[in-house]
């Protein structure tokens, strides 16, 4: 029987008669039945709030003071395969860093494998987590994978940040969007794929000098479990007439009723970025 208390089912789950009466449902709300037949859009297009009228800079704000840093990494190789069904090696791990001490971790290691080869694995790899997906399609299996994998990331990247210390007058900096249902006001999120969204149509908005940022952005919430945030975009690295317009372009969020102010979060973001030297391949975004 599934656990009760699992709050993707309906309750009462399951239900106390069977067969259960959908006509007398269909009887009861007749009065309200609709005309038509379609179903609600379950999506709008977002509406979002410029709040200014050009790019400012955040060289003078006073930036906010990290309490540490949360990001995630993930590994995967191909273990076997079986009946052309692969057998996927996982590692997942999201943590919290300052100052180059491990803070907290989070870490998932598993095979992810077809239901239909679950007793192969745990026969010739006895002790080793199994992860057995509904998939069994050859075709099928790798795209399960993937999202098992991003599904899994994004939950243990979500866990690091509800567990990570909280340090009065400091912050906690995450790589990517704020998560919506997350009720600590001391984030600053910063989406280095910062092109992906066009909440800013005129693109002169945009920062070209380093150290400056686009006129914030107010994201309105999109569902009443959600914050409505504010955002900008940030430019890292100066970019030159020969280089992609996305060079060094970062966006940063936080919380409209959290504790960190935009600008701050911005110049703390500016103060911490990386160079050629910082041995990563993506120090302009870092």
């Amino acid at each position: 029987m599934p656990f009760r208390s699992d709050p993707t089912l309906p309750t009462p789950w399951p239900p106390p008669e069977l067969p259960v009466d959908l006509e007398g449902a269909a009887q009861a709300f007749a009065s309200s039945r609709p005309s038509d037949t379609k179903p609600t859009p379950g999506a709008y297009r977002r509406c979002v709030e410029l709040l200014g009228h050009s790019p400012a800079s955040i060289t003078d704000a006073a930036p906010a003071k990290p309490g540490g840093w949360v990001d995630g990494v993930q590994r995967r190789a191909l273990l076997a395969r079986i009946e052309h069904r692969d057998l996927t090696l996982v590692s997942v791990i999201a943590g919290c860093v300052l100052n180059a001490q491990l803070r907290h971790r989070e870490e998932m290691l598993a095979v992810v494998c077809s239901t239909l080869d679950h007793d192969t694995v745990t026969a010739r790899a006895p002790g080793v987590p199994v992860m057995a997906l509904p998939e069994i399609t050859p075709w099928g299996l790798p795209l399960a994978t993937d999202e098992w994998i991003h599904h899994t990331r994004s939950a243990l990247e979500r866990r690091t940040v509800e567990l990570a210390p909280k340090t009065p007058g400091h912050v906690l900096g995450v790589d990517g969007s704020l998560p919506h249902l997350q009720s600590r006001g001391d984030l600053v999120g910063i989406v280095k794929e910062a092109l992906d969204t066009d909440w800013i149509a005129d693109p002169r908005l945009l920062p070209v000098r380093e150290g400056w940022r686009s006129p914030a952005i107010r994201l309105p919430a999109g569902r009443t479990d959600e914050r409505t945030k504010l955002s900008c975009y940030l430019r890292l690295h100066t970019a030159g007439p020969a280089q992609a317009w996305g060079h060094g372009l970062v966006r940063i969020e936080v919380y409209e009723d959290g504790e960190v102010d935009l600008d701050a979060a911005a110049a703390m973001v500016y103060a911490a970025r990386g160079g050629p030297s910082y041995g990563d391949p993506r120090w302009l975004i870092q």
